[in-house]
């Protein structure tokens, strides 16, 4: 009977010890299961009547784990950018290559041509709009010919000056601005047209060129 006793606890013993690590077990099993209730799903969108794909479902998670889109781009302050003349005239180079069909290396091969003639127009190549540099660069030898003509007619004048200040005066015909001058000095008789033309380049060949010699005459005549 003593025997029975002890066999009996030593049984329900075993089954205690036994049983606790089962215990454990399903206390960690629970524990699991509530954190996969309480932990935030991937974003799968279903609209009504579909159901993703096991393939959509896991190629939304990776989406949902890129970057956001302004997460990938910078902070460019303007101010802050170094945007120097020098600068600006490869911008102006760059796009004047496009036009004339040429590559930079050519197009600054033609630049130093006409610098040879027109020093001063190296100086204004960043305030150009790449238009009047392809212009000007499309055939060096008609624009150089028409400084020299000019400054055969205007020998007191800085024609490299004149040009820096209005470039687009070299893309016009050489006969018509020489006849606008010559018509002009024939009527007016001034001696310094030269320098007037010089300092209002602008109004070449125009209507308001004879305004322009007014002005100047203007300031020259001793008021007082």
């Amino acid at each position: 009977m003593a025997l029975n006793c002890c066999l009996h606890m030593c049984s329900a013993q075993a089954s205690q010890i036994t049983s606790t690590p089962d215990r454990a077990a399903r206390q960690a099993k629970n524990a699991a299961s509530f954190q996969s209730l309480i932990r935030p799903r991937p974003c799968v969108v279903q609209s009504w009547g579909t159901r993703r794909t096991k393939r959509e479902q896991s190629t939304c998670v990776l989406a949902s784990e890129r970057e956001p889109p302004w997460a990938m781009t910078f902070d460019l302050r303007e101010r802050e950018t170094e945007w120097t003349q020098e600068n600006k005239a490869r911008l102006v180079t760059l796009f004047a290559s496009h036009e004339l069909g040429c590559d930079i290396e050519g197009v600054q091969e033609r630049m130093q041509d006409l610098v040879q003639v027109l020093p001063d127009l190296s100086k204004k190549v960043h305030h150009m709009k790449p238009g009047l540099l392809a212009a000007l660069l499309r055939d060096t030898h008609v624009v150089a010919d028409r400084a020299v003509r000019l400054k055969e007619l205007l020998p007191h004048t800085n024609v490299s000056a004149m040009a820096a200040k209005q470039p687009e005066l070299l893309l016009q015909e050489a006969d018509d601005v020489i006849l606008q001058v010559k018509q002009l000095r024939t009527q007016l008789g001034n001696d310094e047209i030269d320098k007037i033309v010089e300092e209002y380049p602008r109004q070449v060949p125009s209507i308001y060129f004879l305004l322009a010699i007014i002005i100047v005459a203007c300031k020259r005549i001793p008021w007082t």
